[in-house]
Protein backbone atom coordinates (compact mmCIF):
# COMPACT_ATOMS: atom_id res chain seq x y z
CA UNK A 1 0.00 0.00 0.00
CA UNK A 2 2.84 2.24 0.78
CA UNK A 3 3.98 1.91 -2.57
CA UNK A 4 0.65 2.94 -3.96
CA UNK A 5 0.52 6.37 -1.98
CA UNK A 6 4.14 8.02 -1.82
CA UNK A 7 5.66 8.22 -5.26
CA UNK A 8 2.32 9.41 -7.09
CA UNK A 9 4.74 12.26 -9.02
CA UNK A 10 7.30 9.72 -10.04
CA UNK A 11 4.85 7.05 -11.33
CA UNK A 12 3.06 10.11 -13.24
CA UNK A 13 6.21 11.28 -14.69
CA UNK A 14 7.18 7.83 -15.85
CA UNK A 15 4.29 7.33 -17.63
CA UNK A 16 4.09 10.88 -19.18
CA UNK A 17 7.43 10.04 -20.40
CA UNK A 18 6.65 6.87 -22.13
CA UNK A 19 3.19 8.41 -23.68
CA UNK A 20 5.43 11.25 -25.08
CA UNK A 21 7.76 8.30 -26.73
CA UNK A 22 4.71 7.11 -28.41
CA UNK A 23 5.06 8.86 -31.89
CA UNK A 24 6.58 8.15 -35.46
CA UNK A 25 10.18 9.55 -34.71
CA UNK A 26 10.82 7.99 -31.75
CA UNK A 27 9.56 4.93 -33.16
CA UNK A 28 12.05 5.66 -35.93
CA UNK A 29 14.62 6.14 -33.23
CA UNK A 30 15.54 9.34 -34.49
CA UNK A 31 15.40 11.65 -31.15
CA UNK A 32 17.75 8.86 -30.49
CA UNK A 33 19.89 8.82 -33.05
CA UNK A 34 20.23 12.92 -32.63
CA UNK A 35 21.11 12.82 -29.00
CA UNK A 36 23.72 10.41 -29.55
CA UNK A 37 25.38 11.75 -32.58
CA UNK A 38 25.88 15.04 -30.69
CA UNK A 39 27.68 13.14 -28.35
CA UNK A 40 29.57 11.05 -30.77
CA UNK A 41 32.95 11.96 -29.11
CA UNK A 42 31.98 10.46 -25.90
CA UNK A 43 33.84 6.38 -25.88
CA UNK A 44 30.82 5.33 -24.36
CA UNK A 45 28.72 6.25 -26.91
CA UNK A 46 30.74 5.33 -29.29
CA UNK A 47 31.15 1.43 -27.66
CA UNK A 48 27.42 1.54 -27.39
CA UNK A 49 25.82 2.44 -30.24
CA UNK A 50 27.25 1.03 -33.77
CA UNK A 51 24.47 0.25 -35.82
CA UNK A 52 21.44 1.12 -36.32
CA UNK A 53 19.90 -2.12 -34.79
CA UNK A 54 21.43 -0.61 -31.61
CA UNK A 55 20.12 2.05 -31.85
CA UNK A 56 16.86 0.69 -32.50
CA UNK A 57 17.83 -1.23 -29.22
CA UNK A 58 18.22 1.82 -27.22
CA UNK A 59 14.92 3.39 -28.71
CA UNK A 60 12.42 0.60 -28.12
CA UNK A 61 14.40 -0.13 -24.49
CA UNK A 62 13.67 3.25 -23.48
CA UNK A 63 10.09 3.21 -24.34
CA UNK A 64 9.32 -0.47 -23.08
CA UNK A 65 11.32 0.62 -19.42
CA UNK A 66 9.29 3.69 -19.16
CA UNK A 67 6.36 1.20 -20.07
CA UNK A 68 6.74 -1.52 -17.31
CA UNK A 69 8.92 0.16 -14.77
CA UNK A 70 6.16 1.58 -13.04
CA UNK A 71 4.12 -1.39 -12.65
CA UNK A 72 7.10 -3.63 -11.86
CA UNK A 73 7.92 -1.27 -9.02
CA UNK A 74 4.32 -1.66 -7.70
CA UNK A 75 4.59 -5.63 -7.72
CA UNK A 76 6.69 -6.61 -4.51
CA UNK A 77 7.74 -9.78 -6.39
CA UNK A 78 9.75 -7.64 -9.66
CA UNK A 79 10.72 -4.54 -7.26
CA UNK A 80 14.22 -5.66 -7.03
CA UNK A 81 14.59 -6.41 -10.65
CA UNK A 82 12.88 -3.31 -12.14
CA UNK A 83 15.23 -1.36 -9.55
CA UNK A 84 18.03 -2.58 -10.93
CA UNK A 85 16.70 -1.75 -14.21
CA UNK A 86 16.28 1.98 -13.16
CA UNK A 87 19.95 2.00 -11.63
CA UNK A 88 21.12 0.68 -15.05
CA UNK A 89 18.77 3.31 -17.19
CA UNK A 90 19.52 6.39 -14.98
CA UNK A 91 23.48 5.19 -14.90
CA UNK A 92 23.68 5.26 -19.05
CA UNK A 93 21.81 8.31 -19.00
CA UNK A 94 23.68 9.90 -16.81
CA UNK A 95 27.06 8.80 -18.77
CA UNK A 96 25.28 9.11 -22.27
CA UNK A 97 23.66 12.20 -22.21
CA UNK A 98 25.19 14.29 -18.75
CA UNK A 99 21.62 16.10 -17.80
CA UNK A 100 23.11 17.11 -14.47
CA UNK A 101 21.26 15.89 -11.19
CA UNK A 102 18.07 14.37 -12.83
CA UNK A 103 19.16 10.66 -12.88
CA UNK A 104 20.30 10.36 -9.34
CA UNK A 105 17.05 12.45 -7.90
CA UNK A 106 14.74 9.47 -10.01
CA UNK A 107 16.70 7.08 -8.55
CA UNK A 108 16.68 8.90 -5.21
CA UNK A 109 13.03 8.91 -6.06
CA UNK A 110 12.32 5.25 -7.04
CA UNK A 111 13.09 4.38 -3.41
CA UNK A 112 9.70 5.45 -2.44
CA UNK A 113 8.69 1.69 -3.97
CA UNK A 114 10.29 0.15 -1.52
CA UNK A 115 8.53 -0.37 2.07
CA UNK A 116 9.77 2.53 5.00
CA UNK A 117 11.97 0.49 6.65
CA UNK A 118 14.17 -0.08 3.98
CA UNK A 119 17.18 1.53 5.20
CA UNK A 120 17.06 -0.35 8.33
CA UNK A 121 17.55 -3.52 6.70
CA UNK A 122 19.88 -2.68 4.75
CA UNK A 123 21.67 -1.43 8.04
CA UNK A 124 21.14 -4.99 9.55
CA UNK A 125 21.90 -6.77 6.49
CA UNK A 126 25.43 -4.76 6.89
CA UNK A 127 25.83 -5.93 10.07
CA UNK A 128 25.21 -2.29 11.80
CA UNK A 129 23.36 -2.27 14.86
CA UNK A 130 19.87 -0.21 14.33
CA UNK A 131 19.21 2.35 17.21
CA UNK A 132 16.31 4.24 17.92
CA UNK A 133 16.69 8.07 18.54
CA UNK A 134 14.12 10.38 20.00
CA UNK A 135 13.63 13.30 17.49
CA UNK A 136 11.96 16.12 18.76
CA UNK A 137 8.74 17.07 16.98
CA UNK A 138 9.84 21.07 15.27
CA UNK A 139 8.34 23.92 16.32
CA UNK A 140 5.82 25.89 14.58
CA UNK A 141 7.60 28.68 14.20
CA UNK A 142 10.31 26.31 12.36
CA UNK A 143 7.40 24.91 9.97
CA UNK A 144 5.83 28.35 9.40
CA UNK A 145 9.55 29.51 8.19
CA UNK A 146 10.10 26.51 6.33
CA UNK A 147 6.79 26.49 4.32
CA UNK A 148 7.00 30.20 3.65
CA UNK A 149 10.68 30.18 2.31
CA UNK A 150 9.51 26.57 0.00
CA UNK A 151 6.10 29.38 -1.02
CA UNK A 152 8.84 32.17 -1.90
CA UNK A 153 11.05 29.98 -3.75
CA UNK A 154 7.70 28.75 -6.02
CA UNK A 155 6.75 32.05 -5.79
CA UNK A 156 9.01 33.91 -7.61
CA UNK A 157 11.17 33.39 -10.55
CA UNK A 158 14.98 32.71 -10.55
CA UNK A 159 15.56 34.73 -13.67
CA UNK A 160 18.04 32.08 -14.66
CA UNK A 161 15.52 30.10 -17.05
CA UNK A 162 16.45 30.54 -20.66
CA UNK A 163 14.59 32.73 -23.01
CA UNK A 164 12.46 31.29 -25.83
CA UNK A 165 13.52 31.69 -29.04
CA UNK A 166 10.42 33.35 -30.02
CA UNK A 167 10.32 36.47 -27.50
CA UNK A 168 14.00 36.84 -28.90
CA UNK A 169 12.89 39.78 -30.52
CA UNK A 170 12.26 40.53 -34.18
CA UNK A 171 14.27 38.48 -36.68
CA UNK A 172 16.56 40.42 -39.27
CA UNK A 173 15.64 39.99 -42.80
CA UNK A 174 19.04 38.47 -44.67
CA UNK A 175 19.09 40.90 -48.13
CA UNK A 176 21.08 40.00 -50.79
CA UNK A 177 23.96 41.83 -52.42
CA UNK A 178 22.04 43.52 -54.81
CA UNK A 179 18.67 44.56 -52.79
Amino acid sequence: MVALAAPRADRAHLLFRWRRKINHDWIRGEPMRSWLLERAGNPLVALVVRSRLELLVFSYGGLLFDLLVVPALLWRRTRPFAFAAAVIFHTLNSQLFQIGIFPWMMLAATTLFFDPRWPRTVERLNGATVERRFVPPLARSTVLALSLYVLLQVAIPSGTSPTPATSAGPRKAISSPGT
